[in-house]
């Protein structure tokens, strides 16, 4: 029942929409929607340059991720193309069309549908990843840019993949492309550096350094383009520049980043000026043990404890760099168990299907650390119960502390004596006028409450009403002073026991201070 409950909001809430969008308004699928799209893929190259320029992504994850944009991209602008002005219906029509909507939604459902059933097995799923050509999309981008050589984004994501795919000469002029179009930033200044660097086989003098050191005045963190800063400076023999160089790199680190142990050892042959010893030095085989190592420890840690999608990718990313597609394929098969859902791991399925890796079925009598369970029915029935409850008892207590101002006791002169009545704190009292004690001043009235048991004595400014006397029954409204007295701000007459308060009458008969016949006069 709660099922379709859910399933009833929901459908209303989704025609509702629908209703507006075809009476209010009309659509324009490609205005606004690509100033927006713009914003979003702008939004996520930055935070790929900053991953990189901060040492959480490397050089090829960071292009792996800019060659996965640029697909996105080439998809985004593809479905975009032909889209066109919507029409707007009129106010009946619409109406008509989108009841029709829901009840063929919840009829379709009423047949068909089944809460319980479940979901399609991944081997049963198209893999979408294996459907990915950075060819075709490279080709697609290429010429948009020919016929709009000023779409700034579109430059962003193919000189990225140009880098990754080796062509370096073509990343240099895309690079190029954005720094002219406006994009000043530090991160443009080294990515065309980068780009310039390697298509020179690693030499950085002459305009990649100048963009380099550019690129420091803009952003003194810019890691990437200190560290070819000091190489540059190491790899031509200026050491004492080069010394100082790594020294203002390494100041930036926290101790933990990939590049450290590099900058580490390029600081030390600056010190030797140039001269290491063979033991200190580092050949190609240590260095790729190295390399080795810091793979098998992340390995481990996330065979024995599990982590976020993030450390997977750059597991299996790091053992497709190293050759080892045995290993990336085993890791991939764990990622997969650890995430079953598609939609957490696309960036991993997007490199597994680069690297010709194959997906598989997870198996459920696998351990998987960190997986956490969902909640079975029962359980969320009993959250949504104790969350009804939770809300219930917060409203009645607002309501008990808001009506507690308003509540007025009663109260009788021995009632008084008996409990802590505060000041000022708004009460009833009843009794009987005690003989001889009312006193009048003009509007000025004191008198004197009793029940037989305790006397009260009570002032009160304003006309009494024609009942009032002596020995007459009285209630009146109004709160006790510091000093004892009671000062009344209301005060009512009764005539007799069907008027007078049951808690004044039993207290008057019980102390046989009772008198009817007093209060029969007029």
């Amino acid at each position: 029942m709660l099922l379709w409950f859910i399933v009833t909001i929901v459908t209303a809430i989704a025609c509702a929409a629908l209703y507006y969008a075809a009476t209010r308004r009309s659509v324009n699928a490609a205005a606004d929607d690509s100033a927006a799209t713009n914003r979003h893929f702008q939004a996520v190259l930055a935070t790929i340059d900053a991953d990189r320029a901060a040492g959480k992504l490397g050089d090829v994850e960071a292009e792996a991720a800019k060659g996965e944009l640029a697909r996105e991209i080439m998809l985004h602008k593809t479905e975009n193309t032909d889209a066109e002005k919507g029409i707007l219906f009129g106010g009946n029509a619409a109406f008509a069309a989108v009841l029709a909507v829901g009840v063929l939604a919840l009829g379709t459902y009423q047949l068909v549908g089944s809460p319980n059933m479940p979901s399609q097995p991944l081997a049963g799923r198209a893999d979408a990843a294996a459907a990915i050509d950075i060819k075709q999309a490279v080709a697609r981008i290429e010429t948009e840019l020919a016929s709009n050589p000023d779409d700034l984004r579109g430059w962003r994501v193919l000189a990225p993949v140009y880098m990754q795919s080796g062509r370096y000469a073509d990343a240099a002029k895309a690079y190029r492309r954005i720094v002219d179009l406006g994009d000043m930033t530090a991160n443009a200044q080294t990515d065309l550096g980068e780009a310039l660097l390697m298509q020179a086989e690693g030499d950085a003098s002459g305009e990649p350094m100048e963009l380099f050191r550019k690129a420091v005045a803009l952003d003194p963190s810019d890691v990437r383009a200190r560290f070819y800063i000091a190489g540059e400076l190491t790899r031509t023999g200026d050491f004492p520049a080069a010394v100082s160089a790594w020294k203002e790199l390494l100041a930036l680190s926290k101790g933990d980043e990939p590049w450290v142990p590099t900058a580490n050892r390029g600081l030390k042959l600056a010190e030797a000026d140039g001269v290491v010893d063979s033991a200190a030095d580092t050949s190609a085989d240590d260095q790729a043990a190295m390399i080795e190592g810091m793979v098998s420890g992340l390995a481990t840690r996330l065979t024995d404890q599990g982590g976020p999608i993030e450390e997977w990718v750059r597991l299996v990313r790091s053992y497709l760099v190293l050759g080892d597609k045995q290993a990336a394929q085993k890791t991939y098969d764990a990622a997969v168990k650890a995430y079953p859902k598609t939609f957490d791991r696309a960036d991993l399925d997007s490199i597994a299907a680069a690297g010709e890796l194959t997906l598989e079925e997870p198996s459920h009598d696998i351990a998987i650390p960190n997986q956490k369970k969902g909640w079975t029915r029962k359980q969320k029935r009993l959250a949504v119960i104790a969350g009804l409850a939770i809300v219930v008892g917060l409203a009645t207590t607002l309501v008990l502390v808001a009506l507690r101002d308003q509540i007025v006791f009663f109260y009788t002169p021995s009632d008084l004596s008996a409990h802590d009545v505060a000041p000022g704190q708004a009460i009833r009292l009843g009794g009987l006028v005690k003989d001889g004690s009312w006193v009048r001043d003009g509007e000025n009235n004191t008198f004197v409450i009793t029940d037989g048991g305790a006397e009260v004595k009570a002032d009160f400014v304003g006309i009494l009403p024609d009942l009032f006397r002596n020995g007459q029954g009285v209630v009146a409204e109004g709160s006790m002073t510091p000093q004892g007295d009671f000062a009344a701000t209301n005060v009512l007459a009764k005539h007799d026991e069907n008027y007078i308060p049951k808690e004044i009458v039993d207290s008057l008969k019980a102390r046989g201070e009772w008198r009817p016949e007093a209060g029969a006069a007029n």
